[in-house]
């Protein structure tokens, strides 16, 4: 099993973890604020689930903070801005596709 993990130099390395139902997670982008994005992977290797990571809130599957009923499997994250802006690929309507998620 790979799992994604944060390297501070007060802290050094923490596990991030796993998501249900996922081997392996590799982290691709951290923010200024620690927010950290990436991928999760099923037990065959094949990407499952984007994810963000913040220290208040541990892992989170981004299809579980967007709306239901969408169409959309968010799969990978690949990016995070200051502002919590996450960039990734995903699934909608079984074509693949870019995504940007932003807050409100």
């Amino acid at each position: 099993m790979t799992h994604a993990f944060l390297w501070t130099a007060t802290a050094g390395m923490k596990d991030l973890g796993l998501l249900n139902k996922t081997l392996r997670t590799t982290a691709t982008s951290i923010n200024d604020s620690g927010e950290v994005v990436g991928t999760a992977y099923d037990s065959n290797g094949n990407a499952f689930h984007a994810f963000v990571w913040t220290q208040a809130g541990g892992m989170k599957d981004l299809n579980l903070l967007i709306p239901s009923g969408t169409g959309w499997t968010l799969v990978g994250a690949s990016g995070i801005n200051a502002q919590g802006r996450i960039t990734g690929f995903g699934m909608l309507h079984g074509q693949s596709h870019g995504f940007l998620l932003t807050r409100k």
